[in-house]
Formats: C-alpha cells, structure tokens, sequence
C-alpha cells in the first residue's frame, strides 16, 4: 500500500490500523481485507498521538493545529473537539470517557471534563510530557522524551511518585 506522505503516527486496534499523518488526514487501514478504507482530514497540521478509548467506541487525536478532538471509532465522526494554546502532543480519555488529558508543547497538562471544563492544569514539568494516559478515572501518567526521560504519576493534580531514568 502506497499512503505518499508522511507517517506521524500509528495505532492498530481489533482488525484496523490508524495512520496519522504529517498532512493532519487520518487513514484507516483494514487488516482483514488488506486495503485503505478511509482517508479523512480530521485536523489542520500533523497528527501527533492516537488513542482508543478504553471502551473501544472512540479514537482521540492530538494535533499541532493546536485540537484534540473526539471521533466515533465506526465513521470517524467528530464527536467533541478540545482547543488549546499550544501544540497538542498526546491525549487520553479517562476509563468511564468523563474526562480528557492534554499533553501540551508549552510543558502543561489540562484535564478537562468531556464537557470542556477545565479541572486543572499540571504545571512546572522539567521536560514536554510526549505521552499522557489515565491509568484511572483520577490518576493520570505523564512521560517524557528520550533526551529527559521522566515519568510522573499525578492523582488528581498533584505528584504521587516521580522516576527519572539516568544513562549511562
């Protein structure tokens, strides 16, 4: 299969692949039936991240068009669109999908109800959080790059364990 532009992203989920790409379109990729089944411009620049819910009916997308937005997993309709002021680097539902994790460039996380309200905002990070994911409804997991490699573990907004990894 020929996508001719450029991968940002990949996740596989049950019988489909989801391609983020560098353009912002979204491919989706059926492994049954070998073959693209969908390509849809979901977002204005590069698609950074792609999550399933943990209910297996929505895909989340972070962009640098500054949006995390909500799809339904069968038509990849929008469901809920999120904004911020900075690039999005990753985001995730939470396990009952009541709220939403923003990893942001400006080193800032914001969880947020489905509804948009803003619960708080995780602050003073030393490096980007690449990746964040609920590990509960109320506990939420930031990481870091390769180059400052830090994992934080925040139970609703505050830090319960930090690990830094050093290499040697």
């Amino acid at each position: 299969v020929s996508i001719g532009e450029s991968i940002s992203v990949v996740k596989g989920y049950l019988n489909k692949i989801y391609i983020g790409l560098e353009s912002g379109k979204l491919m989706v990729y059926d492994t049954t039936s070998d073959s693209v089944v969908s390509t849809n411009p979901v977002h204005n620049g590069r698609i950074n991240d792609i999550q399933i819910s943990k209910d297996g009916k929505y895909l989340i997308t972070a962009s640098n068009d500054k949006t995390a937005k909500v799809l339904n997993i069968n038509d990849l309709s929008a469901v809920k669109t999120f904004s911020s002021s900075s690039a999005i680097l990753s985001a995730n539902l939470s396990p009952s999908n009541s709220k939403v994790a923003l990893s942001k460039a400006d080193k800032t996380v914001d969880v947020l109800s489905f509804d948009g309200n803003k619960l708080y905002t995780i602050t003073n990070l030393p490096a980007v959080a690449v990746s964040v994911l609920f590990t509960s409804e109320d506990v939420v997991l930031t990481a870091s790059s390769v180059e400052n490699p830090v994992l934080n573990l925040w139970y609703n907004g505050k830090l319960l364990r930090k690990w830094v990894q050093t290499i040697e």
